[in-house]
């Protein structure tokens, strides 16, 4: 995935974390407080503090048997995040993380 500035400059490219099993359209989410720290989607949720150079898997594989449908991160603190998974195997569910992905309830 490539990343543009507002003009449409080409700035870098967004490597993708892992093999992991994915939706269609995976889910990618630059914190607003850091542009640096990256949160995406697939079987689990990954974390990248460089700008997508390295990749974290972080929470266990498959939350609930489905995929990572979207993220959202809160525009003040990039700890804070919730995630919801698509229903595919199983009911859906909403998760959330208050320490950067550490754990997440």
């Amino acid at each position: 995935m490539a990343t543009v500035d507002p003009a449409g400059n080409w700035l870098s490219v967004i490597s993708l974390p892992d093999n992991g099993l994915t939706a269609f359209i995976a889910p990618y989410r630059i914190c607003p407080t850091d542009n640096d720290r990256i949160y995406a989607g697939r079987d689990r949720i990954y974390l990248s503090y460089d700008g997508s150079q390295s990749w974290t898997p972080t929470g266990r594989s498959f939350f609930d048997g489905n995929f990572i449908a979207d993220i959202a991160v809160s525009p003040q603190n990039s700890d804070v995040a919730v995630c919801a998974t698509g229903p595919v195997n199983f009911p859906h569910h909403i998760y959330m993380t208050n320490n950067g992905a550490g754990s997440w309830i």
